[in-house]
């Protein structure tokens, strides 16, 4: 009887030490920021050359990202690979001024309700260190069927 409660303290000091760790280091407290118009601007071109697109390509507003992405903020980008193509839309993601990546949009993106206007033109965003350090060969593989 007398075990049960120095099993208790024992468990209870246990648990306590694993929670301290001194070496972590604080949060930043800068708030995040949609980018400014000219690196969105950048943003949007650095994604449409990464999807191969054609002008004319169209952009919508900066918003804040709700959906599955590697920024906080996003906007759509709405053009095709070639003449004949479908118009598709992408969304491409930011962290504060820092564009991110860009995909195709998904249904949480709701990158079809937005509306667009035409990307002005200008230079585009450096990408992402995590994106040009894969050779080209490596992030998209074709198979073909005839091998």
């Amino acid at each position: 009887m007398r075990a049960r409660p120095l099993l208790l303290v024992l468990c209870a000091a246990s648990l306590a030490a694993c929670s301290f760790e001194p070496n972590l280091a604080p949060l930043p407290d800068a708030p995040l920021a949609p980018p400014a118009p000219e690196k969105a601007f950048a943003g949007a071109r650095t994604a449409a050359t990464a999807e191969k697109l054609i002008e004319p390509i169209e952009i919508s507003e900066v918003r804040q990202a709700n959906s599955l992405g590697p920024g906080e903020y996003m906007l759509c980008i709405r053009g095709s690979r070639t003449s004949t193509d479908p118009r598709r839309t992408y969304a491409v993601f930011f962290h504060n001024d820092e564009y991110k990546d860009s995909r195709p949009s998904i249904i949480l993106d709701q990158c079809e309700t937005q509306t667009y206007s035409p990307l002005p033109p200008g230079p585009a965003a450096a990408t992402p260190a995590t994106v040009a350090s894969v050779p080209a060969r490596q992030r998209k593989r074709h198979h073909n069927a005839d091998q």
